[in-house]
């Protein structure tokens, strides 16, 4: 095998297949249902083909690192920032303040390549991904990552005589491992096992083995023993299994799996004997092959924007998977194809790269953190208020889980409230009519805190939480007779998250560890943990007026946020509300805890539905104002509309 690899047909081809089987998976067009997995064979092929620049290098002893970076960077990074910079553009003039924000930080990650990284907890497969302009470009951060170690694992095998003879073995031995990795953070991460590369480096090492095979091969004079009719067999074997992988596979939320081998053999079996079909031969797979790079960059911010502004039937994302193809061919010739500092040395063209990237980033850090002030002028404004949480003190105390007070300094205090960020939400209304009376309440609360008498949790992130429950005991002798106000975002903890695509359970129990795909197991601690909160509670009634918070309405949208879309994109005023019964039967369980506490344990209870609610709907906002900060806490102007409903504690 010649020390460089020739330009491949069928490979080219089968590029083409593999951005038009993403595209067309993206925009649900000619049902590609398992069209995701056109990026698996970009894995693939990218595999082979590093390994096809570098292991003869290695292999000879003349590897080239220099060479290598500044080809893959200049490969890559023009497009790519072309494509961030018009995005950048096109958000100062048409996108409100939270959207271009929200871009301007996915810009910065995408563009340095870092976004896999940033986004690793993200559920790709989740409808809010339709608002992540460059959540595509995850795969080019993984693609990245790869250029970078995959040189420093071939010299490093190169350079240990003893080893060096068995780099096929030794990178079978990492794919495996890598392969078996996966499958085991499936099922405890799935989200990581998508985006990260220890669990994907199998892929492209499966391409890279490939090609030092054959290599290993050939340099040692063996025959192949393929005859042309055993290729032809092999080539329509594999584009028989991608085939019907692309239209009959469906996605789910656990990515890749035991499945994924599928699309890898394919693609394997597919460029293993050289053999270019009609599939790939044909002169319009080899146009959309050789800029398929740039019509992957295009084509997702293309549907993004169709989908942001509503042009979402079959016959507008069809003119939009066109217009991406256009776009794709505009930066392939204009950004990606050429070399604009060609005549620098290696060296320097490297450098220059990665002084542009790094430009890039800092330009888009100052306008983030507004030290670079943009004429971003538009109807959201005025309506950003509504995003406010809480007050500061109260954001402090409940990020350190402190016992802070609040109203008149030196005042005994009413009450000491209880729970996670929905007590906190409530202080800035509470606040108001502590001053107003002259009196003082405390809050003692923490993010995600469930106020169960000996709750655990393997979570480092809990440990506040553990710690605040531990003190509750202390804290309510040091100021007795104090009443105690309980409140949680309970369904956090007996159900989850309603919020779309949030498939979180919460990592507290009692007795027994949750675990996700123990559907018996989370119901057995999610029992516990309801039980945990009514003998709680009661226990805290025996010396202590207690008043229990039944559940805030979750709207399961950000309230905000859609408002805001609605009127900016679609100049349409939407109400954003969910019926009683539906808050009822989501409800059920905890309501019948706190029914059952108020008639064994004398607790008193306090209904926000009262107020947010009428015989039907719970609403979001009022004639005058939203009451929402997201889709479950209030804002400052909720918490002051059910504030009334705690009068009574400062009496």
């Amino acid at each position: 095998m010649s020390k460089k690899l020739s330009f491949r047909k069928d490979i080219n081809g089968l590029r083409a297949w593999a951005a038009l089987a993403v595209l067309l998976f993206h925009f649900q067009l000619l049902h590609f249902s398992g069209g995701f997995a056109g990026v698996d064979v970009f894995f693939v092929i990218s595999g082979y083909l590093m390994a096809a620049i570098l292991y003869p290098q290695v292999y000879q002893n003349n590897l080239n690192l220099f060479a290598f970076y500044n080809s893959r960077i200049r490969r890559v990074a023009p497009a790519l920032i072309a494509l961030v910079f018009i995005l950048f553009v096109f958000g100062c003039f048409f996108l409100i303040r939270l959207d271009f924000n929200e871009l301007l930080t996915e810009s910065r990650y995408a563009a340095t390549f870092r976004y896999n990284l940033k986004y690793s907890d993200f559920d790709y497969f989740g409808r809010s991904v339709n608002e992540h302009w460059l959540m595509h470009t995850w795969t080019l951060g993984i693609e990245f990552q790869f250029y970078i170690l995959f040189p420093v694992i071939l010299f490093a095998i190169n350079k240990i005589t003893k080893i060096k003879k068995q780099v096929v073995n030794i990178l079978l031995a990492i794919s495996i491992v890598s392969f078996l990795a996966m499958l085991y953070k499936l099922s405890v991460s799935p989200q990581k096992a998508f985006f990260l590369l220890q669990y994907r480096i199998w892929e492209f090492l499966a391409g890279s083995i490939l090609f030092i095979y054959q290599y290993k091969l050939e340099e040692n004079n063996y025959n192949l023993l393929i005859n042309r009719f055993l290729k032809i067999i092999l080539s329509f074997f594999g584009w028989g299994i991608l085939i019907f992988f692309f239209l009959f596979v469906k996605e789910n939320n656990s990515w890749p799996d035991y499945r994924s081998i599928f699309p890898v053999l394919a693609t394997l079996l597919i460029i293993a004997p050289g053999k270019d079909t009609f599939l790939t031969k044909n002169i319009i797979a080899q146009k959309i092959g050789k800029a398929s790079y740039s019509i992957y960059l295009w084509h997702w911010p293309v549907y993004v924007g169709f989908i942001l502004f509503g042009l979402d039937n079959i016959y507008q994302l069809c003119c939009a998977a066109i217009l991406s193809i256009l776009l794709g061919f505009f930066s392939y010739y204009f950004f990606e194809r050429p070399n604009f500092i060609g005549r620098l040395s290696i060296i320097k063209q490297l450098f220059l790269m990665v002084l542009l990237i790094i430009s890039v980033d800092k330009f888009l850090q100052l306008v983030s953190n507004e030290k670079i002030k943009l004429p971003i002028e538009n109807q959201s404004i005025h309506m950003e208020k509504y995003f406010e949480y809480s007050t500061e003190k109260g954001r402090m105390c409940l990020d350190n889980a402190e016992l802070c007070l609040f109203g008149v300094d030196n005042e005994k205090p009413s009450f000491i409230l209880l729970g996670d960020s929905h007590a906190g939400s409530i202080v800035s209304g509470l606040e108001k009519i502590a001053f107003d009376k002259k009196k003082s309440f405390l809050l003692f609360a923490s993010h995600g805190c469930a106020i169960i008498t000996g709750i655990k949790s393997d979570n480092k992130n809990y440990e506040k939480c553990l710690r605040l429950n531990e003190s509750i005991n202390k804290i309510i002798s040091s100021n007795p007779n104090v009443k105690i106000v309980i409140l949680n975002r309970y369904n956090e903890y007996l159900l989850r998250h309603n919020e779309k695509d949030d498939f979180i359970i919460s990592p507290l129990y009692i007795n027994k560890k949750p675990d996700i795909n123990n559907a018996e197991l989370v119901n057995l601690v999610r029992s516990e943990l309801a039980q945990g909160f009514f003998t709680t509670t009661c226990r805290l009634s025996e010396n202590n007026s207690v008043y229990w918070v039944k559940p805030i309405p979750e709207m399961g949208v950000n309230v905000p946020n859609e408002l805001i879309r609605a009127k900016f994109y679609h100049n349409s005023d939407i109400s954003i509300r969910v019926s009683k019964k539906d808050y009822l039967d989501r409800n059920n369980k905890i309501l019948q805890l706190q029914e059952k506490s108020e008639k064994n344990c004398k607790v008193k209870l306090i209904d926000p539905t009262t107020i947010l609610c009428d015989q039907d709907w719970c609403y979001s906002s009022d004639k005058d104002n939203i009451l929402y900060k997201d889709d479950d806490h209030l804002n400052p102007w909720g918490a002051a509309k059910i504030a009334p409903l705690f009068e009574e504690l400062f009496n």
